[in-house]
């Protein structure tokens, strides 16, 4: 199996562009707002977030064919959060272990920088892969969200 590597932001921004996020309504940006803690059950933004994503990918024959992106979101009392996100998959290329490949290295990387909770807001769709690492459906699903229905799920690290 290919490996996780470190890619640019500019690599996974045509992805997120074009596959994950077409015709986002607010553009696509390295990073949003967000932010969870537990356990309060408080779902928010910040606005003062000093963040520095870090964006992984899977290269299959020279193709971008898997990505996703983790960044430090909040921290609250004794945790930090970490946030995963912008999972996808080349749809020609799932189900050979490329998104828990790359949420590994995710997790692999929060736990690096002292996260001690790892938490995203999938698809529907997408919630097998996040639960094939650990992570845990937390809410019940949102469908105010634009790319919906999404919930949050989350992992103690």
């Amino acid at each position: 199996m290919s490996e996780v590597k470190r890619i640019s932001w500019e690599e996974i921004k045509h992805i997120w562009e074009t596959q994950l996020w077409p015709n986002k309504t607010e553009g696509i940006k390295p990073y949003n707002k967000w932010t969870w803690r537990h356990p309060s059950r408080h779902f928010g933004f910040s606005y003062d977030m000093d963040v520095s994503p870090a964006f992984f990918g899977i290269h299959e024959n020279d193709k971008l064919v898997a990505v996703n992106s983790c960044f430090m979101s909040n921290d609250w009392k004794d945790s930090v959060y970490f946030r995963s996100r912008g999972l996808w998959t080349d749809p020609e290329y799932r189900r050979r272990g490329y998104a828990s490949s790359i949420l590994l290295e995710t997790i692999k990387y929060a736990k690096e920088n002292g996260g001690t909770w790892l938490w995203t807001v999938p698809r529907k769709t997408s919630l097998v892969a996040y639960e094939s690492v650990g992570l845990e459906q937390w809410s019940a699903w949102m469908d105010d969200l634009e790319f919906g229905p999404n919930c949050i799920a989350t992992k103690y690290l």
